[in-house]
């Protein structure tokens, strides 16, 4: 499967088996101010952001239910095996 980013020169089509990593962060329900990870999980009103690293590439995408790619980044990230 691939991911289209749209730039304003071009668009890239980036291939999701070369994810290497995702990173969660927290913000406030505003979204002004960011929160530690303890906090975020603990208040559901907290805002999720994930950071998806393809190759070279960063993509900060907003944990919206409705956007396509946070689904599908949301569902990787929910079925994980966690170690701690």
């Amino acid at each position: 499967m691939f991911i289209l980013v749209k730039r304003q020169d071009n668009e890239v089509l980036l291939n999701t088996s070369h994810i290497w990593r995702i990173e969660a962060e927290y913000a406030t329900p505003d979204g002004k101010f960011s929160i530690g990870a303890a906090k975020g999980i603990a208040d559901v009103e907290a805002r999720k952001k994930y950071t998806i690293f393809i190759g070279n590439e960063a993509i900060s995408v907003p944990a919206d239910p409705e956007h396509p790619l946070a689904k599908i980044i949301g569902d990787i990230y929910d079925k994980a095996i966690r170690i701690n």
